[in-house]
């Protein structure tokens, strides 16, 4: 038997590298988590954590099997499961890629072990991701004992998994459940649903909309800063941002602050003349300081800033200027749902250079994963503010709310 051990920020991408090294016939054998120091651009090192994740694979076998009849330790997972949406929608998959496999399988008297490499379709590759993903977490129920007494709370621990959330927070999630229901209750598939609903909602932290505090310190305008990487669609979600206040009836000016003159701003400019927002483009620091200063109390001034990688010291350090021009200042990091989740951390330490606010995550749509988010915005202790979930104005834009998150997380719907 061949053993080998694998480290990662992602369970996906460690299990992607142990079924391209060790094949998809690898058993888990261990998995944990560890922390690993980082040496960072600038100097100083950051503390990340990683999984590490013990697997193995046979190497000599007696019998050679066909591709069709692979799947033994699939079926165990999949019987050893409580029936609930999650084993539904599983079994469809290895339903359909079953019928693939056997379409699409050697014949008899061709049965070599190495032409099964050859791709047959792309359902087959995420019925293998599957296989892989079922047994580390199979392995992983047997060796928590909160989660080996109680089918039920091994199947929520795997459905969490999932849906991207870490390792960590999946089992402090169901704790949280065991400890809020009955020792009956916990048994139940809906009660168990039902409990996880209500946890993640309350721990859901949000801002709500944009207000104008009754704050007497607060003399002049509100700026709301949106702040993140390039190509997360900052300039579009300012455009929506301020459609919706001018559909409120409320005082709204879009500013972009260009200060590299790339031509960035007339974009903004351009959706605000569409819709007949006051808008104007900003070329330096001094400038913006002097547009504010001259603004009235009770309007609202949606700043938009240029992307940034958060890779990039020198150009995170320009942000520090937003801190010194002398108005008051709410920074939203916006950043993309599609990103991973050691991404999201890492750049939410980069950009909090200057006083973070609120997350606000866009490209809803272009992900079905949300757990990565929920993980990030509990593990750094940030609320979030607003949702976007496509490129149209304003239409998609939602305000966050613990309940719509929690749908998104759950993959509820209505």
């Amino acid at each position: 038997m061949k053993i080998r051990k694998f480290e990662g920020q992602q369970m996906t991408e460690v299990l992607q590298e142990i079924k391209s090294v060790l094949g998809p016939d690898a058993v888990i054998l261990s998995t944990r988590e560890v922390s690993r120091r980082r040496k960072v651009r600038g100097g100083g090192f950051l503390t990340m954590p990683i999984i590490e994740v013990t697997a193995a694979i046979e190497v000599a076998e007696t019998a050679v099997r066909p591709p069709v009849k692979k799947t033994p330790v699939f079926e165990r997972a999949l019987e050893a499961a409580v029936q609930g949406d999650i084993y539904k929608e599983l079994q469809s998959i290895k339903d359909a890629v079953a019928d693939i496999s056997a379409n699409t399988a050697e014949p008899p008297t061709l049965p070599e072990r190495n032409e099964k490499t050859v791709p047959i379709a792309e359902m087959h590759e995420t019925w293998l991701e599957m296989k892989i993903m079922l047994k580390s977490m199979t392995e992983m129920r047997r060796q928590d004992p909160l989660f080996s007494k109680n089918s039920t709370l091994g199947a929520l621990f795997e459905q969490l998994i999932l849906s991207g959330v870490d390792t960590e927070t999946a089992q402090h999630l169901v704790q949280a459940v065991e400890e809020s229901l009955s020792q009956e209750d916990v048994w139940k598939p809906e009660r168990v649903q039902h409990s996880i609903y209500d946890v993640i909602q309350r721990l859901t932290q949000v801002t709500g909309p944009f207000a104008l505090r009754d704050d007497t310190t607060l003399k002049g305008p509100k700026v709301v800063a949106l702040i993140g990487p390039t190509g997360v669609g900052k300039t579009t979600t300012a455009a929506k941002l301020g459609v919706t206040r001018l559909q409120r009836k409320q005082a709204v000016t879009l500013v972009s602050l260009d200060e590299t003159e790339s031509g960035r701003g007339d974009i903004l400019i351009q959706h605000a003349d569409r819709y007949h927002i006051p808008a104007l483009k900003i070329t330096s620091w001094n400038r913006l300081k002097q547009f504010v200063s001259g603004r009235k109390k009770g309007e609202l001034i949606l700043l938009d800033t240029a992307g940034r990688s958060h890779l990039k010291s020198k150009e995170i350090v320009l942000l520090k200027q937003l801190m010194s021009v002398g108005f008051p200042l709410e920074t939203h990091l916006v950043l993309s749902a599609n990103t991973k989740g050691s991404d999201l951390s890492d750049m939410i330490d980069r950009f909090s250079i200057i006083p973070i606010y609120s997350l606000l995550f866009t490209k809803i749509d272009e992900t079905k994963t949300y757990g990565p988010l929920f993980s990030t915005m509990g593990r750094k202790r940030k609320p979030l503010s607003y949702l976007t979930t496509g490129r149209r104005i304003p239409d998609d834009l939602e305000l966050a709310t613990p309940k719509g998150f929690t749908d998104l997380l759950l993959s509820r719907s209505g």
